[in-house]
């Protein structure tokens, strides 16, 4: 339920800032300082403050390849409490430059065919009975068919394997069964516009993978029509962040006691009331989301 509240390391940015450094929602960025930097996923979000930055502090290098934020953070420490300063540092951020990106989605977890130098980028989440991955590369691959088998297969021979490759667009797809069941997939394409891999994940339930999901996972789109919920708010229960909007825009409820009457967020853990009294108060930057 927490990887799928926050299932990547990311920074807010205020719009102006993000238009300024010429950033597009869902894009990799680089944060610097002279401490050292990480490599964050970035969200447009106009209740951030314009010149600052916030980044959690809590991802390490067990989920992401570059994601700890606390590497361009001053190292200096209460004299007395030894308590660091989190808090605080000058930062610059800018396009983090990448040949392409890319996700996968696997029952295994693959945590060592990262480690080969495929990618300059990765970070993991743990969902439903899969394991995600979020990946870039700074360098090309010259034949994604041969390195999506070797990360997907391993070793073995006696499985099904379906995919797609477009050479003029860079876009690549692939997908791995085994007795039926989707074992994996994984997508690849020249920039972070790739697609919505929240309708794939149910599949992974499914005992046996038909034709028209097989040609819908090579298609990235699905082969029916699904409700998009948008991001996950509420990992509690699983409101996405479309439904509350769509909610509040259609004066079913109008504050947070009465989304949570309505929809169950917020009324758990209560982790996500900050970011569900953003929306009602219209301060969600939502383009792109």
């Amino acid at each position: 339920r927490l990887s799928n509240h926050s299932a990547e390391p990311y920074v807010d940015i205020n719009p102006v800032d993000a238009k300024h450094y010429q950033l597009e929602q869902g894009m990799l960025v680089s944060v610097d300082s002279v401490e050292g930097s990480a490599v964050v996923r970035v969200s447009i979000n106009d209740a951030q403050q314009r010149g600052t930055l916030f980044a959690p502090m809590h991802w390490n290098e067990q989920f992401a390849s570059s994601g700890c934020i606390n590497c361009a953070i001053s190292a200096k420490c209460d004299p007395i409490s030894g308590q660091p300063e989190f808090k605080q540092s000058a930062v610059n951020i800018s396009p983090y430059k990448t040949e392409w990106y890319g996700f996968l989605l696997s029952r295994r977890e693959l945590q060592d065919q990262f480690e080969n130098g495929l990618s300059s980028y990765w970070s993991r989440s743990r969902g439903m009975d899969i394991w995600r991955y979020q990946l870039a590369g700074d360098i090309g691959v010259e034949s994604w068919s041969d390195s999506a088998r070797k990360i997907l297969c391993s070793h073995e021979i006696d499985v099904g394997w379906i995919e797609y490759f477009d050479p003029a667009s860079k876009q690549y797809r692939a997908a791995r069964m085994v007795d039926g069941k989707l074992e994996s997939c994984l997508y690849i394409g020249p920039d972070h516009q790739l697609p919505n891999h929240e309708w794939i994940e149910p599949l992974f339930a499914k005992d046996v993978i038909n034709s028209e999901e097989r040609i819908a996972l090579l298609s990235g789109k699905p082969a029916f029509e699904t409700d998009d919920v948008g991001p996950v708010v509420c990992a509690c229960h699983g409101v996405g962040k479309k439904q509350i909007i769509e909610a509040i825009e259609n004066r079913k409820a109008s504050t947070v006691e009465e989304l949570g009457e309505l929809l169950n967020a917020g009324t758990n853990c209560g982790s996500c009331v900050p970011e569900i009294r953003a929306l009602v108060n219209g301060n969600i930057y939502l383009a792109n989301s």
